[in-house]
């Protein structure tokens, strides 16, 4: 540029600038007259005109008309391929707005205007609060940003965060941190948040599985005992039923048909009522450490992989058992049995 002098911005020469450079000509169709300054795009228009100065061919003429609103930049910028911007609503802030999937509208963001389309809404989103009266969007933020910024040479919008998939944890925080980032957050360092928490550091799955073992232990213990108590208690039936011919294979047929309706009766009524437990007690548990209402809510799912290995397992300690029962019966000596009853 050449120097000024006295107080004047604006100089007339007659002759090339000293040691002039030129940066662009503006004949190159990557420019064009910036857009987006205002609703509707820009009127302004950008020409080569003969009226050049000293020792140079052409120049620029940049002409605007301003009736009513006068933009806050314009001038020259690079000719970016400015699509429609497919964006995401929240589905309140949709309803707020009153648009529907593939309606257009103009966004402004740093008040600068660009089309865009709702190509879809959502009810919960990682780390957005369903709860919150603010309207909230997913958009692609590279498209956004290269077309904010091209029309916005005078501030420039830029990310706020960035996550980091490294090897060397310690050696990025150390590198961000010496860059002047202080606010930075680590996986490690909220893994030793949430360690502080005892029952997170038990683990809930484990406190969760050693509640399923005690549960499935003592259903076996208590059938077995309850088997065992009326063995002893009916062994002059079965005796009976000996002397009468009864094979093994015809013991543990009765055995079975009689147990059979407590352990299925047992197993579905369990069943049921831990799937409406289940149910009802996840209301209570749906908060977090502040008492607030998670989000996404608790859906209540049931593991029937699991459920019907609970059933296997129970059922071989009750076919165990009856079998152990049925072994009892013909281990009982048939007179001595008898002799005891007609005591």
């Amino acid at each position: 540029a050449p120097p000024t002098t006295g107080l004047a911005a604006l100089q007339v020469l007659d002759a090339p600038w000293p040691d002039a450079q030129t940066v662009a000509s503006f004949d190159d169709p990557a420019f064009a007259v910036i857009q987006g300054t205002r609703i509707g795009g820009s009127d302004d228009t950008a020409r080569p005109v003969d009226d050049a100065p000293p020792g140079l061919e052409e120049s620029l003429r940049y002409e605007w008309l301003d009736s009513t609103f006068a933009p806050g930049a314009r001038g020259m910028g690079l000719d970016l391929e400015t699509k429609t911007v497919g964006i995401y609503l929240a589905r309140s802030t949709a309803a707020d707005l009153e648009l529907s999937e593939g309606d257009t509208f103009t966004l402004s963001v740093l008040g600068r205007f660009m089309t865009a389309q709702l190509a879809g809404v959502f009810d919960y989103f990682p780390t957005w609060d369903g709860d919150s009266e603010r309207g909230f969007g997913v958009v692609d933020a590279s498209r956004v940003f290269a077309q904010v910024n091209v029309a916005a040479p005078d501030r420039a919008l830029v990310y706020q965060e960035a996550w980091f998939a490294t090897e060397a944890p310690d050696e990025t925080s150390d590198a961000l941190l010496a860059a002047g980032i202080d606010d930075v957050v680590t996986r490690q360092g909220i893994e030793e948040a949430q360690q502080q928490d005892p029952l997170i550091a038990a683990g809930w799955s484990g406190i969760l599985a050693i509640a399923f073992a005690a549960v499935l232990l003592l259903s076996a213990i208590g059938f077995v005992v309850y088997s065992y108590l009326t063995a002893q208690q009916r062994g002059l039936e079965f005796a009976i039923l000996r002397t009468l011919g009864f094979s093994k294979g015809q013991i543990f047929s009765v055995v079975m048909f009689e147990h059979l309706f407590v352990i299925v009766a047992g197993m579905g009524l369990g069943t049921i009522v831990g799937l409406r437990i289940g149910a009802i007690m996840m209301g209570f548990l749906s908060t977090d450490e502040r008492g607030a209402e998670v989000v996404p809510p608790f859906i209540l799912g049931v593991s029937w992989t699991q459920v019907l290995l609970v059933w296997a397992i129970l059922g071989a300690v009750f076919v165990g058992t009856i079998a152990g029962v049925v072994g009892m019966y013909f281990r009982l000596a048939v007179h001595r049995v008898l002799r005891i009853g007609d005591a």
